[in-house]
C-alpha cells in the first residue's frame, strides 16, 4: 500500500464527513455553506459504513479519483447519544488496507484508528464506541460568524485573474550611506538581475533621510519614500549586519512606511526579497531581523534569501560584485522574487479580501491600525 494513500484515507476517515469540503470548495461566491447528511448512530445493528472508490470534480474540469465512506468522496456526520455505546461497522470495498480515525469524537485511543487497526480489502471493522462526552455540532458549529460578510473562496478570481502586460515594478532599499556602501553595490547587482529579467526597478538613497519622529510626514524623503513604496509590487531589502543586527539606516526607511495610508496598506500582499552583507564571517542576523519586519507588514517574503561575508572581497576596485556561488545565490534570489510577484501581483484583491475586514469599514481600519494606544 502506498504512503501517501494510506495516510488520506487515514486522516479522511469517518469524521472528516462532518464537512463535505467538495460541495463547499466548488460552490459559486454567494451560496450557502453546505452541510452533509446525518447519519444516526444507534447502539442496535444497521450502522454501517463502506469505504468505496469515487470521483469527483472539484474545481472543474477533468474529474479526480477519490476515496470515501458510503459516498464518493468523504462521508456522512455522525450524531451519537451520550450515555451509549454507539455499534458501528467499516467494510473496506477498496483493494488495500485502510484505517478509519474517528475525527470530532472523544474516543479510547485503542479504537480511533491507526497502523495498528488497518484492516485490509473485503474485511469489516466493527468496534463499540463508549460516547461520554457534551453533544456538539463538531466542525459544522460555526455560531460566531456574521454570514453577511462570510463567503466561499472565489476560485475563478484566485485561480484565474485577469494578468497585467506592464513590467513587475521593484523597489530597492539599501542601509549604508558610506561612499564603498556594500549594500548599495548588492542592491545595484540585484537591479541589474531584475532588468534582464524583464522588471522595472528603482533603487531609494536614504541621504537626508530624516529619523522617525524628527519631521513631519510631508518632508521631501519621506514622501519620495512613500511614493515608491505605493508604486511598488515587490522590494529587495538589503542591509549590512552592524553589531549583531541591521543598521539605523535600514531601520529608518522602515519605520517610516506606514501600516496604513487612510485605509490602505501600502506594504501588505506586496512581495520582499531580503539580503544583506558583512565585514565579517557568514551571518544572517540582519536577513532574519528584516524577515520578522516583513511579516509585521504583511509583505509576502519569499523563501530564499542572500547574505555575503566578507562583502570587501567580493567586489572589485569598480564595484562590480566578483563571479562566486555568492554572486549566483543573489540571482537565484531575484527570480524567486521575479516568479512570486508575477505570481501574486494579480490575485492580491483576493489575498487580502479578509473576513475581519469585510467587517469594518476604511475609516475604522485605519483608526485601528494608526492608533496612538490599546
Amino acid at each position: 500500500m502506498k504512503r501517501r494513500k494510506f495516510l488520506g484515507l487515514a486522516t479522511a476517515a469517518i469524521a472528516t464527513p462532518v464537512l463535505n469540503i467538495s460541495r463547499a470548495w466548488a460552490a459559486e461566491p454567494g451560496a450557502p455553506l453546505p452541510i452533509p447528511e446525518i447519519m444516526e448512530v444507534g447502539s442496535g445493528a444497521g450502522n454501517a459504513l463502506e469505504a468505496i472508490r469515487g470521483t469527483r470534480d472539484f474545481v472543474g474540469g477533468a474529474a479526480s479519483e477519490t476515496w470515501g465512506y458510503s459516498q464518493d468522496y468523504l462521508g456522512p456526520l455522525l450524531r451519537f447519544q451520550r450515555g451509549r455505546t454507539a455499534n458501528i461497522s467499516v467494510t473496506n470495498r477498496l483493494d488495500e488496507p485502510i484505517t478509519a480515525h474517528w475525527h470530532g469524537m472523544h474516543v479510547p485511543g485503542y479504537l480511533d484508528g491507526g497502523p495498528q487497526l488497518a484492516f485490509g480489502p473485503g474485511e469489516t471493522w466493527a468496534p463499540e464506541l463508549p460516547i461520554d462526552h457534551p453533544a456538539d455540532a463538531a466542525l459544522a458549529d460555526t455560531r460566531n460568524i456574521e454570514e453577511t460578510h462570510f463567503q466561499p473562496i472565489d476560485t475563478d478570481r484566485l485561480l484565474a485573474p485577469a494578468r497585467a502586460t506592464h513590467a513587475p515594478r521593484i523597489l530597492l532599499l539599501y542601509g549604508s550611506l558610506r561612499d564603498s556602501s556594500f549594500s548599495r553595490l548588492m542592491t545595484e547587482e540585484a537591479a541589474r538581475i531584475l532588468t534582464r529579467l524583464g522588471a522595472e526597478t528603482r533603487t531609494y538613497c536614504p541621504s537626508g533621510f530624516p529619523l522617525p519622529d524628527d519631521a513631519d510626514a510631508d518632508h521631501p524623503k519621506v514622501k519620495e519614500l512613500r511614493d515608491l513604496v505605493t508604486w511598488s509590487e515587490g522590494m529587495v531589502w538589503c542591509s549590512p549586519e552592524r553589531h549583531g543586527a541591521m543598521t539605523g539606516v535600514m531601520k529608518t526607511q522602515i519605520d517610516w512606511i506606514p501600516l496604513c495610508l487612510g485605509g490602505v496598506r501600502p506594504t501588505q500582499g506586496k512581495t520582499l526579497a531580503v539580503m544583506q552583507v558583512s565585514g565579517g564571517s557568514q551571518s544572517f542576523n540582519a536577513v532574519n531581523q528584516l524577515r520578522i519586519l516583513g511579516r509585521w507588514m504583511c509583505l509576502l517574503t519569499i523563501p530564499n534569501q542572500s547574505s555575503t561575508p566578507k562583502a570587501f572581497l567580493e567586489f572589485d576596485e569598480a564595484g562590480r560584485m566578483k563571479p562566486s556561488p555568492l554572486y549566483d545565490r543573489m540571482v537565484d534570489v531575484m527570480e524567486e522574487l521575479m516568479k512570486f510577484t508575477l505570481l501574486t501581483r494579480d490575485n492580491v484583491d483576493v489575498l487580502l479580501d479578509r473576513y475581519s475586514e469585510r467587517r469594518e469599514s476604511a475609516a475604522k481600519l485605519s483608526k485601528r491600525v494608526n492608533q496612538k494606544a490599546i
